[in-house]
């Protein structure tokens, strides 16, 4: 079952500085400009091996970068890989 899409809270008909995504299957994606009191809200730590671990205030933010595959144990291989990585950067970094 697919999931309702949420309103966002941009409002109609005004111009926000930002950039504009159209991914591969059609979907239209925009990330308006971090400005005023939310510039530099997130702080970059660390990108090692393909993770990328970075934070805010409240959050811990994580991207890894996985190879494709046709295969799903590749996949999770990959994952296990990554959070392995991810774990040792959040032993070695006091956050």
């Amino acid at each position: 079952m697919k999931q309702k899409q949420k309103k966002g809270q941009l409002e109609v008909g005004k111009r926000y500085r930002g950039y504009g995504v159209l991914n591969e299957y059609g979907e239209f994606n925009f990330e308006p400009e971090n400005t005023g009191s939310r510039a530099g809200i997130i702080k970059q730590i660390v990108v090692r091996d393909g993770v990328n671990l970075s934070h805010t205030k409240d959050n811990i933010i994580v991207h890894m970068k996985i190879r494709k595959s046709s295969n799903q144990r590749d996949y999770l291989r990959d994952i296990m890989q990554k959070v392995d990585i991810l774990l040792g950067l959040l032993r070695e970094y006091d956050i």
